[in-house]
């Protein structure tokens, strides 16, 4: 049996550090983000804070699983919202960001980035839509993987009612 040494160390506290770091700073958070009371979630930060939230995350611990639990969280507080009223582009700016630096949130990043363009205030006259499909597509140009990223990008051209070519 080998151990890697990087990841092998002496500890006194052996279930604190059996736990991720991500995971333990993301866990401290979560109750700033949501109170809980009677099955019921109320939310304490605004969309664009919680994405905010998640975006430093994901600058202090990289292509870590707690940023896509964060993010399907996030997707999952959308479903409550009937419209997303002012916020649309810089909750799309945030999402992409993450998406860039993050390859492994490509899949619930475009989700959300999908919802949050269904929901938003956007109206697609003159070809808004389109027009940050593209930006955010050229934005992402640089990220590994561009031929999985294309996929998702046309499913968010797709859902988003876009006419984007690929």
């Amino acid at each position: 049996m080998h151990f890697n040494s990087k990841k092998t160390s002496m500890t006194q506290d052996i279930i604190e550090n059996a736990i991720k770091p991500d995971k333990r700073y993301w866990n401290g958070k979560v109750p700033t983000l949501q109170v809980e009371f009677h099955k019921e979630i109320s939310y304490q930060l605004t969309l664009q804070k919680h994405l905010l939230e998640i975006l430093w995350l994901s600058k202090k611990y990289p292509n870590s699983g707690s940023i896509k639990r964060a993010l399907t969280d996030f997707y999952k507080r959308l479903d409550s919202i009937e419209k997303i009223e002012h916020d649309t582009l810089p909750l799309i700016s945030i999402l992409t960001d993450i998406v860039s630096n993050n390859p492994n949130t490509i899949p619930i990043g475009i989700a959300v980035m999908s919802r949050v363009l269904s929901k938003g205030e956007l109206i697609n006259i003159d070809g808004e839509i389109e027009e940050i499909v593209q930006r955010i597509s050229r934005k992402l140009e640089g990220t590994p993987d561009m031929n999985f990223l294309q996929i998702w990008l046309q499913r968010l051209s797709l859902t988003s009612n876009s006419e984007v070519k690929w």
